[in-house]
């Protein structure tokens, strides 16, 4: 084993002394791999206890930290309030202050006499003589605790935000942190190291705190466009080794099939695609659209051009569900049967994928539709011409570069369901071309939305089981709740069960990312099929699921949701142009949340929304960033940082021009040269 001195950025983090064979499963399944990923988990907030106060110096109504150390605890049983408490006393055994622990049971066996508490809460007078408090938050330990500002980070499963800690600093200490940058170009653009800053933002305080996080944003989006120009040029550099058919000749046999006409939208998008498809340079193209605008016809159309012609074609989804949901529409559509339509995720048996893969090898297999493992080591294509990926933003550089490279230099098309403001898109996405869809296929239908108070929650619920009774269906959608709270699986069984006690009759079924493959897509495809009336769910709906016949969606704390995802959810119902319903359920939250929602229930339209919402994001509220983004980003916004993400645009470009590489940057580029080598192209 490594000792400190020797570990590298690159090291597995199992090499961090205290990292066993168990933590370091805890920690890969948080993608923490490599020492580089713990030093990159930043605390999402600070304790301040640099003035924590003893007993002997507090007043009544004194707000704020405090320690002492333990006398003795008890335990009680609080029959009005129907739950237990814990008594324990600390300071003065002549006049001890005494701290209420409500319905946390399990702290007896902790407060030991002579351990010692570190607390935060306010100080209350007891009506019969003597001060309490009942801690907000506190801290065990064995030695008087230190003060100071203390970085607070997310849970792991079993590890505590102690362990979290611990491992940081001794990386922090341990580990020597390369520079990534140009040698002389953060001297040049005033920027401090990229150790000094790292110590910095774990530490929380100390002069350069602001500067020290622009330089790491900065840092990460110059890596960010250096790759994104680096695969372009890469790409560029090889000419298509195949010809398309006429790409006017599509249309016809596929509106045929589908028994309805493209818009003149759709039409306008696929002579776009097909112009690039009959380039010799690769296509790399962006299909954004607005909720029910079309994409996924748009883009099977180009899929049944390039089949057509004689290529395989990849369609890429970011879940299951939405995968199975894309082949069960494929499997029912006639003109794509010749092409042998198959499935490949992640759940598949064994003996059904070996033989999906030795099909998609030899080229009988022609139209893989599926998830991640469609790019997965070991899968290879005999001819693939078109690449298409659907919510690409789900999908960072190197996953959408691996599936890419499976073939001589396919088309790309990827899609986005969110629309992205002009501005952030010339950044973020300048390698790529883009059509738009605004026009809808079934436009008319109005989604009726209203925000409804908590207290009519019993009203909105009867309203569902009616609507549900005459035929209806419709879904109800639970919030992520905040990690001190119950669990957002929790809240939506309670809610499921407690609706079962009072509407039996209506068919309801839950649907939610925990649950096994085959069970998602057993009551997917029963909710299509009307045997199931009511979903109750969460965000998993956000994305592509398609059931034209919902007409109602109720959507519980809409203030926990950015703009555009409420956009997204809101979409799900109304998908064929028939009168709809969404009702927000709850609507609190401070004033940039009412705002939110009074935009969401004045229009309806993607595009303003997408404007809006970065309008109000740029103000400073970050709720919602990676709906635009690559998903790659561990601190930077590029919203909220939008200088930045240019002035490092503009660097990486002018660094990839002059041939300036950094050993980093030099890594990179032989990474992706050596993953065109092992995926077969010279």
């Amino acid at each position: 084993m490594k000792t400190p001195s020797s570990l590298l950025l690159s090291d597995p983090v199992e090499r961090l002394p205290g990292v066993g064979p168990k933590r370091a499963l805890l920690l890969r399944e948080e993608g923490i791999e490599s020492v580089e990923d713990l030093l990159f988990t930043f605390p999402f907030g600070f304790e301040d206890r640099s003035d924590m106060r003893d007993p002997s110096r507090i007043t009544p109504s004194f707000t704020g930290w405090m320690k002492g150390q333990v006398l003795r605890a008890a335990f009680r049983w609080i029959p009005k309030r129907r739950m237990p408490l814990v008594q324990a006393w600390v300071g003065d055994p002549e006049a001890p202050l005494s701290l209420l622990f409500f319905n946390q049971k399990y702290l007896l066996a902790s407060l030991k006499p002579g351990l010692w508490l570190a607390f935060y809460g306010t100080v209350q007078e007891k009506p019969r003589g003597g001060l309490e408090v009942v801690p907000r938050r506190f801290r065990i330990s064995p030695q008087e605790p230190r003060e100071g500002v203390f970085p607070l980070y997310r849970k792991i499963k079993a590890l505590g935000g102690g362990t979290l800690t611990s491992l940081i600093s001794k990386a922090l200490e341990a580990c020597p942190i390369d520079e990534v940058l140009p040698e002389g170009m953060r001297q040049e653009l005033k920027l401090p190291s990229r150790a000094s800053s790292l110590k910095l933002l774990h530490k929380g305080e100390g002069e350069g705190l602001k500067e020290a996080r622009e330089s790491l944003v900065f840092e990460e989006f110059f890596l960010f466009h250096f790759r994104m120009m680096l695969f372009k040029s890469l790409t560029q550099e090889e000419k298509k080794e195949r010809a398309y058919l006429p790409p006017e000749e599509a249309p016809e046999p596929f509106e045929s099939a589908l028994k309805m006409s493209l818009t003149c939208d759709q039409r306008r998008a696929f002579q776009e695609i097909g112009k690039d498809m009959a380039s010799p340079v690769a296509m790399q193209r962006l299909l954004q659209g607005d909720v029910g605008s079309g994409k996924t016809l748009v883009a099977l159309l180009a899929a049944f051009h390039a089949l057509r012609s004689g290529s395989q074609v990849v369609f890429l989804a970011p879940t299951e569900v939405l995968a199975r949901q894309h082949f069960s529409r494929v499997q029912r559509m006639e003109l794509f049967k010749p092409f042998r339509p198959t499935l490949l995720c992640g759940s598949l048996p064994a003996p059904e994928k070996r033989k999906t893969l030795e099909g998609l090898a030899s080229g009988e297999l022609r139209f893989a539709l599926g998830t991640h493992a469609l790019f997965q080591e070991g899968v290879q294509y005999k001819e693939l011409g078109l690449v298409i990926i659907d919510e690409q933003h789900r999908f960072g550089v190197a996953q959408r570069t691996s599936l890419t490279w499976k073939g001589r230099n396919p088309d790309l098309l990827v899609m986005t369901a969110t629309p992205i403001p002009r501005s952030l898109f010339l950044t973020l996405y300048s390698g790529l071309k883009v059509s738009v869809l605004r026009e809808k296929p079934f436009p008319g239908g109005e989604i009726k939305t209203r925000v409804v108070p908590l207290s009519k929650r019993a009203d909105s619920w009867r309203w569902m089981a009616e609507r549900c009774a005459s035929g209806g269906q419709g879904f109800l959608v639970f919030p992520l709740i905040e990690e001190s709270e119950k669990s957002e699986l929790e809240a939506l069984e309670e809610g499921f069960e407690a609706f079962g006690r009072l509407y039996p009759g209506v068919k309801a079924a839950m649907l939610h990312g925990k649950m096994k493959a085959a069970e998602k897509e057993r009551i997917r495809e029963r909710f299509e099929k009307n045997e199931i009336s009511l979903l109750f769910t969460t965000s998993v709906i956000e994305v592509g699921i398609d059931v034209p016949s919902a007409s109602f969606i109720m959507v519980e704390h809409p203030e926990r949701y950015g703009l555009a995802q409420l956009h997204q959810i809101r979409g799900r119902v109304g998908r064929r142009g028939e009168e709809s319903f969404c009702f927000l359920l709850g609507g609190g939250g401070g004033e940039k949340s009412k705002e939110r929602l009074k935009i969401l229930l004045a229009t309806q339209d993607g595009f303003k929304i997408a404007e809006e919402d970065l309008r109000l994001r740029g103000m400073g509220e970050p709720t919602g960033v990676r709906q635009w983004g690559e998903g790659a980003f561990r601190l930077g916004d590029p919203v909220e940082d939008w200088d930045l993400l240019k002035r490092a645009y503009g660097e990486a470009g002018k660094a990839l021009t002059e041939g300036r590489f950094s050993a980093k940057m030099e890594r990179m580029r032989e990474e992706l040269l050596e993953n065109r080598v092992r995926v077969g192209i010279s």
